[in-house]
């Protein structure tokens, strides 16, 4: 990768993260999101946090770098770890520590924008007609860096003081580590990403990749935002 590509890459990325952080209606004002609009939030984030595995599963399966695929296995992998409770049953953990009961859990459906979202994060994984392996991999991998991993660290960060705060969950299993480690995630999936621009069109796959991804959390948390 050359010194060009990987600077117009890391500013474009920075750009996409300093508008998610500072710019989104609903993210910048979690702290005073009335407590069942914050709650239905939640409900409708484990839709997607539930398509992690299925997302990654699909990724390996159409990915042509070795590397690529080695590494989205290994994320992929830490979802389920041994003698330990599945991220999935963290997430509840951490849901019914709130106060929010199995019932309402198990009942909540998906909202139309929620499954949108979830087929906008299946066409960041799915090739294209006419698109080449290598663009593909850098596509697929940089849009699975922002959306499934840089993005949802970023929201966590955001996330945990309105917990801690407002609903007392101070050893959270679920959100406080996934902020820490799904970050260590994005940083791995990124220097992958750097292994895989060789020229113009790989850098702009990537590009594009980076803003399907920031454009699906976009999405899934716009939802939310009432005037």
């Amino acid at each position: 990768m050359e010194n060009k590509h990987k600077e117009e890459l890391y500013l474009h990325k920075m750009n996409l993260l300093r508008k998610y952080n500072h710019d989104h209606p609903v993210l910048s004002q979690i702290g005073i999101l009335p407590d069942k609009q914050f709650e239905e939030l939640l409900l409708q984030q484990r839709f997607l946090s539930f398509q992690f595995t299925p997302l990654y599963d699909e990724a390996e399966c159409f990915l042509n770098s070795k590397e690529a695929r080695k590494v989205v296995r290994e994320l992929r992998l830490e979802e389920y770890p041994a003698r330990k409770p599945s991220h999935r049953q963290d997430l509840f953990t951490d849901l019914a520590s709130m106060g929010l009961s199995k019932e309402r859990i198990a009942l909540i459906a998906p909202t139309e924008q929620t499954r949108q979202v979830i087929e906008d994060l299946y066409a960041i994984v799915r090739p294209r007609i006419k698109e080449s392996a290598e663009e593909y991999d850098a596509r697929c991998l940089a849009g699975l860096e922002m959306a499934e991993e840089k993005l949802v660290a970023e929201t966590y960060e955001v996330i945990l003081p309105r917990l801690t705060r407002g609903y007392g969950l101070k050893e959270s299993v679920f959100f406080q580590p996934h902020a820490a480690h799904d970050d260590a995630h994005a940083k791995k999936l990124s220097k992958t990403v750097e292994t895989l621009i060789q020229n113009d069109s790989t850098l702009q796959a990537a590009k594009e990749g980076l803003e399907k991804g920031f454009q699906a959390r976009w999405n899934f948390y716009l939802q939310f935002y009432s005037t």
